[in-house]
């Protein structure tokens, strides 16, 4: 089934945030495995946003200790052109969307990693990597349902984004993922009036 392009983003970034809200803690908790007590709790049910860029995060992240942001990252683009009637015709559309996940320091239990003593830096940045891999498992399991999204594919990912304070310690880490879309559109044409 087509969406209308005129709102074909929107709904399908609409569908992404409905599909972590329902996928992001049960794909954390198996993420979380790989590494007991690593502290990695899904965002709250009103920490979920769909903001215009990048440039809307940091003013939401202080309220949150967990939050979740997704946008749109370029222009959508109408792949190919399907038959249709002299009014509509359906095509393939596709966007990239970003996905991050901003989290903040929560309390954990040090321990040995290749040889070393965990920092707060190492785990703030073991966060975002299963920050990523919980993203990663609920968008490519759940996200397509062939109505809003027809396809999704992770165009690439990275979890080193860490804030630090003026004393250097980590307050703060961003893991980010970003995503092709394909959806089937409905294209309207315009008509022009003399």
């Amino acid at each position: 089934m087509a969406t209308p392009e005129s709102t074909a983003v929107d709904v399908a970034l609409t569908r992404v945030i409905v599909t972590l809200q329902a996928k992001l803690t049960a794909a954390l908790a198996a993420a979380e495995v790989a590494i007991a007590g690593l502290p990695l709790d899904a965002p709250a049910a009103g920490a979920y946003f769909m903001v215009g860029s990048a440039d809307y995060i940091e003013t939401v992240v202080p309220n949150h200790l967990v939050s979740c942001f997704v946008y749109q990252a370029g222009p959508s683009e109408i792949e190919s052109h399907h038959s249709g009637n002299a009014l509509t015709y359906s095509a393939y559309q596709t966007f990239e969307m970003d996905v991050v996940i901003a989290y903040g320091v929560a309390p954990y239990t040090p321990f040995t990693r290749a040889g070393k003593t965990t920092t707060g830096a190492d785990i703030m940045a073991l966060r975002g990597h299963r920050y990523n891999a919980g993203v990663i498992n609920a968008l490519r399991q759940y996200a397509a349902d062939e109505t809003s999204i027809e396809d999704i594919r992770k165009v690439s990912d990275f979890a080193g984004a860490v804030k630090f304070n003026e004393e250097g310690q980590a307050v703060r880490g961003y893991a980010t993922s970003t995503w092709e879309v394909f959806q089937n559109a409905t294209v309207f044409h315009q008509t022009l009036s003399t």
